[in-house]
């Protein structure tokens, strides 16, 4: 037979080149196989990604119009308050200038009730009613000033209380 004529290390060459080329043909199949399978599964998680990236970008852009709208109105609040204080500003200044007004008024007058009438005619009793109402009138304005500076010191304790609350960059931003 012809095959008796090929030395048999040729013949082993011959048949380990034959399963070397199925073993290469096998390879590349598998490979190629292999590949189809993994890009598909490649394919299901750049979908799932994409996806979850949109969910993302929704659930944020979501979370940044809330914010949008809380600072929004926390701004609308605050310019409403802004604005009750000028109003205030102002009518204090108003009621402090007739305060003033009538200040100078009652000092006109306690002055005048001091002099009393005609030194000449002024008796010892008059005098001494006089200064009872003026002492009266005294101990009023100061038990009033008393209380007016306690007010004060409980406003200003409150307002304390509200500045040490208040966020830090609110304030450095007012300044």
């Amino acid at each position: 037979m012809i095959a008796d004529m090929i030395p048999i290390q040729y013949r082993m060459m011959a048949i380990a080149g034959v399963v070397a080329v199925a073993a290469a043909t096998a390879g590349a199949t598998g490979w190629k196989l292999n590949g189809w399978r993994l890009g598909a599964q490649i394919k299901t998680l750049e979908t799932e990604h994409a996806q979850a990236v949109s969910d993302s970008e929704k659930l944020a852009t979501a979370a940044s119009e809330t914010y949008r709208r809380e600072e929004q109105r926390l701004n609308s609040k605050v310019k409403d308050a802004e604005n009750v204080l000028s109003q205030t500003t102002a009518s204090n200044a108003r009621i402090a200038d007739g305060l003033r007004s009538d200040n100078g008024r009652l000092r006109k007058s306690v002055a005048d009730f001091a002099a009393g009438s005609s030194p000449a005619s002024d008796t010892v009793a008059a005098a001494r009613d006089r200064a009872q109402s003026i002492g009266l009138l005294l101990d009023a304005a100061l038990q009033t000033s008393e209380e007016s500076a306690g007010d004060g010191e409980s406003c200003e304790s409150g307002l304390r209380a509200v500045l040490s609350a208040w966020p830090e960059a609110e304030l450095g931003a007012r300044k």
